[in-house]
């Protein structure tokens, strides 16, 4: 489980997260290693990452026990009107919350 400097929105029926450093909001989420660095396209096309699509990957300082690590993160380009607010910074904990 690691963390980031940043907000959480609800985009229907998925997350998306924006980058903010320097903010106290944080967001929570699972961290993976990916051994085959061949899976990264693949992964990419799951995300939707083109000039055109709503994420874009970069590297971020992802805070794992009190240590801040670079990781790979699929972020948002922007925040739309109808994208709600997850004042958790949480996914799972907001799905719970829902029923």
């Amino acid at each position: 489980m690691g963390e980031m400097e940043g907000r959480l929105f609800h985009l229907g029926t998925y997350p998306g997260a924006l980058h903010l450093p320097n903010t106290r909001s944080t967001v929570v989420g699972d961290i993976y290693e990916i051994l085959d660095q061949e899976l990264i396209p693949w992964l990419d096309l799951y995300e939707g990452i083109s000039p055109r699509d709503e994420y874009f990957r970069d590297v971020i300082p992802i805070t794992v026990e009190g240590i801040i690590i670079p990781c790979w993160s699929y972020l948002l380009r922007q925040v739309k009107s109808n994208y709600t607010l997850i004042p958790s910074g949480d996914w799972l904990v907001s799905q719970s919350l829902l029923g």
